[in-house]
């Protein structure tokens, strides 16, 4: 397997981390911003958070295997995915 330098990594997990990261933090300052609870907004940043989670987690798990002979995209399953439920 390649090994990508340091700086890769840390380009990757800073997008990975923060894109949703960034997301919940939105998501509970507009719940309070609307006058839920802090405590309403904190559950509310939970479920998306998790619910996103899994949503994202079970499409990756849901991929097929390659098919022989195929190659880029359609090679990896990915546009076999349906966008929404």
């Amino acid at each position: 397997m390649y090994d990508l330098p340091s700086y890769v990594w840390a380009l990757v997990l800073i997008g990975m981390i923060g894109i949703p990261d960034a997301t919940c933090v939105m998501l509970y300052r507009g719940a309070i911003a609307a006058g839920l609870g802090r405590r309403t907004a904190t559950a509310v940043t939970a479920a998306a958070g998790l619910g996103g989670w899994l949503v994202v987690s079970g499409l990756l798990a849901r991929d097929r295997p390659p098919k022989p002979g195929a190659t880029g995209a359609r090679r990896r399953g990915l546009t076999d995915q349906p966008v929404g439920f």
